[in-house]
């Protein structure tokens, strides 16, 4: 089996991601040597900088069944960034937070030069004199007639 490891170029004990293993399957004679392929893909989202790529092999000695394993490729690479495009996320985001920040400062000078106006205050005003009776006229001859009718039968019984 071979396995990589995206690792901090600063500790190597720090993985930042695990790559897929490979199972290769593959029988070595002692005195032999065989070249392997294994790909891998750093996710696209890991930041421009300095990682370290550890790619191990796992093996078995078949005549004493033990199992090894073997680092075989330690080295540093320098990630960097792609050319950046119009349609970049991040370069999209950035321009609509400028585009907001922008609008924000608008609305604001809008808002305290531009925006005054005399404000009316609405006022209630509270009836002249209080009276304990319920004012009915609101309510619709229909609905107060039938309410008379049930109050009416009501004091009967």
């Amino acid at each position: 089996m071979i396995r990589g490891y995206l690792v901090s170029a600063l500790d190597y004990r720090y993985f930042v991601q695990n790559f897929t293993g490979k199972l290769v399957n593959v029988t070595v004679k002692g005195d032999e040597a065989a070249t392997l392929s294994y790909s891998f893909k750093p996710d696209p989202i890991l930041s421009p900088r300095e990682f370290g790529v550890l790619i191990d092999v796992y093996y078995l000695n078949t005549e004493t069944k033990e199992q090894y394993a073997t680092t075989f490729h330690n080295t540093t690479f320098q990630f960097v960034e792609s050319d950046a495009s119009i349609t970049d996320i991040k370069t999209i985001f950035a321009y609509l937070t400028i585009v907001g920040m922008f609008a924000g400062v608008g609305y604001a000078v809008y808002r305290l030069c531009l925006g005054k106006k005399k404000r009316t205050r609405r006022t209630y005003q509270k009836p002249k004199k209080e009276s304990k009776e319920v004012d009915y006229d609101f309510i619709p001859d229909h609905v107060r007639k039938s309410f008379e009718r049930q109050n009416k039968k009501s004091k009967k019984e």
